[in-house]
């Protein structure tokens, strides 16, 4: 159809042509109509005829001499002018067409795969075979048999196969499935549980990955790949539920084990490690938030820790977490060693308090932080290294640790917490560093083993007790910048044997050096307001001590029973001599009363046994009651002009007093003041004197006379 379209187009033109043309007659001279047997004589009438039709009309004389008429061109074929054909004067040249042969061309991939040839007039041809392509399916590119030579391409497509993902039960979150390209390449991944470890993407029995998320070329075939896993070696003495992000321990398979791991991925439930009664070491991979041992072994609480826990425990190791619960340890009474993860910055109140077994503990450099009572009453601990990130120690963080032999803080640390080594009564040496600022109360309490200490410059207050009780301890240096000593700080040193007060000290608190028997000198220094009471009590070595100018007051009980103390020198600014304050100063024998005295209050002097005189200012207005009671070396006592009052039992049994004579200031005398002064003989009653009491010369056999002035009231 496509090549009589073509030629009925083409010789359109022609047979116009021939009817019109150049060189033809459309008609006669007269007008009339040009048709055959019309011409000339001796002249022809030629048509050139394609394929019956018409494509030219010509004149010739001869036909030998026939026109030179194109042949009109067909897509598709050759064409040329048969043989004229004559009949009469008419001449009919038919052209004959011959088909034109043309090639296909297959071409694949850049490659020639085969030719054909064929003409216009062919229906089909014989087509090649389109070469294989692995994972497509192939096609040779629509052509038509149509004039020309021409190339055809294989096309291809691409094939799609299925891939299929499966697991065991180890595995999850299955990526990749689905309709793929032959050939193209597939992200195939899973999520494997924890507790599991991951085997590999197997098809059959071939491992086709060992790699959780791979690149899988999909083949020209259906495909099930499966995620295998097993369970992981630590996991294997454990029943536990696992997921993806965790796994939950419920229990252990095998209970007679002697040591289980917990890994950093898995949880336990209360009472996982029930009845494990030989265990002997266990590592957890944290101890965070209300967590206590004892939970593990199905306590409800962490009071109950020692009572649940195997006593066969002796070991625990935390791998990971950032802080340690309080009470975490509380009274774990067979553990005897105890490390924690360098990612703890935080071990919480009494963590650790009473493991009485305890004897390693190994801390993480990362602690910033401590809770007070950490370790209070591990009385196994020996020794212990601290990291250099805690600064500030809590309240009782050794309290109580008996086996405690030594310790070094590290440098950084600011502040000493109250009773810190309280009762560490094995604690003999201790290095404070010279950052530490503050000492709380009761820091070294107890340290009975402690045999010399220096305290840092930075620190300007000791607080209450902070040596009390540190039988052993021989030299303390002092810092020049201490300001402030409070009470009972030194008490029951007893083995102090001198101490140097920095000048700086304002003030030192009661009891500050009472029972320190081996001491036997002191100086106080300048700038100390007074002597508290007790400071010094029963220093029974004191032989020498020096009171600056600027104290003004001494305390009770401040110098008594300091028995070899000899002699005393008060400074002016004194106005009081509170009660007890040299009581039973056996060695007492001089004694330097200042001019502003004013007051000696009750038994200030009593039993001072080698006190053989004494002379009192004129300021005096009162003596206490028994302030010199029996001082039986006692042979003179000189009042002072203002005494307004003598107390009860002031001189009783004073054995060697042989006179007095008493101020004609208005003095009362109270009951039993001079009883028992078995040798006093004479006695002056000054002029100004109201009242005098029962028995107050009760017992005095030597005296004979006294005579009673008019001034007596009573």
């Amino acid at each position: 159809a496509f090549a009589a379209a073509a030629l009925l187009g083409g010789l359109g033109a022609f047979a116009a042509c021939g009817e019109t043309g150049e060189g033809t007659s459309s008609g006669g001279s007269d007008g009339t109509s040009g048709a055959p047997g019309s011409q000339s004589a001796g002249e022809y009438a030629v048509e050139f005829v394609v394929r019956g039709l018409i494509v030219a009309t010509e004149r010739c004389a001869s036909p030998d001499d026939l026109p030179d008429v194109p042949v009109p061109e067909l897509p598709g074929y050759a064409g040329e002018w048969g043989a004229p054909a004559i009949a009469g004067d008419r001449i009919r040249v038919e052209a004959v067409s011959t088909p034109v042969g043309y090639t296909v061309t297959f071409v694949a991939d850049g490659k020639v795969v085969a030719e054909r040839t064929y003409t216009v007039e062919d229906r089909e041809i014989d087509l090649p075979e389109v070469p294989e392509r692995a994972g497509y399916t192939g096609s040779w590119a629509h052509f038509e048999l149509t004039a020309g030579d021409r190339t055809v391409e294989a096309v291809y497509a691409v094939v799609m196969r299925r891939l299929s993902l499966d697991a065991d039960k180890g595995a999850s979150d299955l990526s990749g499935a689905g309709f793929c390209d032959v050939g193209a390449a597939a992200e195939v991944s899973c999520s494997v549980f924890a507790g599991y470890d991951f085997l590999g993407w197997y098809e059959g029995e071939t491992l086709v990955s060992g790699e959780r998320t791979f690149s899988y070329t999909m083949p020209d075939r259906e495909v099930t790949l499966e995620a295998r896993t097993r369970v992981s070696e630590e996991m294997r003495n454990f029943r536990f539920t696992s997921s993806a992000a965790g796994c939950t321990i419920s229990g252990v398979v095998d209970a007679t084990v002697k040591e289980i791991s917990v890994p950093a991925y898995a949880s336990v439930k209360d009472g996982a490690f029930a009845g494990c009664d030989s265990l002997e070491s266990l590592t957890l991979p944290s101890m965070e938030s209300e967590d206590f041992l004892g939970r593990y072994f199905g306590a409800e609480n962490y009071v109950f820790n020692d009572e649940d826990i195997p006593q066969s425990l002796k070991s625990v190791e935390i791998t990971g977490g950032e802080e340690v619960a309080e009470y975490a340890f509380y009274v774990c009474r067979s553990l005897e060693r105890i490390a924690v993860a360098e990612s703890v910055k935080k071990i919480s109140e009494a963590a650790f308090v009473r493991c009485t077994a305890l004897k390693e503990v190994v801390l993480p450099k990362t602690l910033e932080e401590i809770g007070g009572r950490l370790f209070a009453g591990c009385t196994s601990l020996t020794e212990i290294s601290l990291p250099a990130g805690i600064t500030e120690y809590p309240r009782g963080v050794f309290s109580e640790c008996s086996s405690l032999r030594k310790i070094a803080l590290p440098n950084g640390t600011k502040g000493i917490g109250e009773r810190m080594f309280y009762g560490c009564s094995s604690l003999a040496e201790v290095t404070i560093p010279g950052s530490v600022e503050t000492i709380g109360a009761d820091a070294f309490n107890g340290c009975a083993s402690l045999q010399k200490i220096e305290i840092p410059e930075g620190v300007k207050e000791l607080a209450a007790r902070t040596f009390l009780d540190c039988s052993s301890l021989q030299s303390i240096s002092l810092p020049k910048g201490l300001t402030k000593i409070e009470w009972e700080v030194f008490c029951r040193c007893a083995s102090l044997g001198e101490i140097v007060l920095p000048d700086g000290l304002a003030e030192l608190g009661e009891f500050a050096f009472q029972a320190c028997t081996n001491l036997k000198s002191v100086t106080l220094p300048q700038g100390l307001l007074s002597v508290e009471p007790g400071t010094f009590e029963l220093c029974s070595a004191l032989q020498h001590i020096e009171i600056p100018a600027s104290v003004n007051r001494i305390g009770q009980r401040a110098f008594e029973l300091c028995f070899s103390l000899e002699s005393i020198t008060l400074p002016d600014r004194v106005t009081e001599i509170d009660s007890f304050a040299f009581a039973d100063g056996r060695a007492l024998c001089s004694v330097d009363f200042p001019d502003g005295l004013r007051a000696i209050d009750n038994s200030a002097f009593i039993r001072c046994l080698a006190l053989e005189s004494i002379v009192l200012p004129d300021g005096v207005t009162e003596i206490g009651a028994s302030a010199f009671e029996n001082c039986i070396s006692l042979k003179s006592a000189v009042l002072g002009n203002s005494l307004e009052t003598l107390g009860n039992s002031a001189f009783e049994g004073c054995v060697l007093l042989k006179e007095i004579a008493m101020p004609d200031s208005p003095v009362r005398i109270w009951d039993s003041a001079f009883a028992y002064c078995s040798r006093l003989s004479s006695v002056s009653l000054g002029s100004g004197i109201k009242e005098i009491g029962d028995r107050v010369f009760l017992g005095c056999s030597s005296l004979k006379s006294i005579a009673i002035p008019e001034s007596v009231e009573k």
